[in-house]
């Protein structure tokens, strides 16, 4: 999802040689089978290849990443992930230089996208997100997040 404010927009450039080393690793047919993990690419770019029961929302807080864009792709299952922009929360946990995350307090109108098993989203730095959370009950899912620095 590219959401953002004027100003911010020459961060977007998706033809990037890093954007291009992330979907070409998504485009491999073995994903779903992918052992958890971290896989080092080009460019700074690497897949968390994730297995996991998704979460009720309400228990999850949302997140911000200062150093690269997330792109978080259904390999198998459905989750929720909750949008909103950065500038209009309050944080709940400052920046963790080791786990490079900034938590925040739930927004009242928080929005949400739903993936589908074969779908994706970019994140940008300016998008707090909140993934893992379960569409109806917790379920297991195989998700890829690729981080491509900023």
């Amino acid at each position: 999802m590219i959401y953002g404010t004027i100003g911010t927009e020459y961060k977007y450039d998706v033809n990037d040689p890093k954007f291009k080393t992330a979907f070409e690793f998504l485009n491999r047919k073995d994903l779903a089978s992918l052992p958890e993990g971290r896989i080092d690419l080009e460019h700074g770019v690497y897949a968390n290849i994730q297995h996991y029961v998704t979460s009720p929302e309400e228990s999850l807080p949302f997140e911000t990443h200062d150093l690269a864009f997330d792109i978080h792709y259904m390999a198998e299952g459905e989750e929720y992930i909750g949008v909103y922009s950065r500038e209009h929360l309050s944080v709940s946990v400052p920046h963790d230089d080791e786990k490079e995350w900034t938590l925040y307090h739930e927004p009242e109108f928080p929005g949400r996208v739903f993936l589908h098993t074969g779908e994706f989203i970019v994140i940008e730095p300016e998008c707090a997100h909140k993934p893992r959370c379960s569409a109806g009950e917790c379920k297991a899912v195989k998700k890829i997040v690729m981080k491509v620095p900023v």
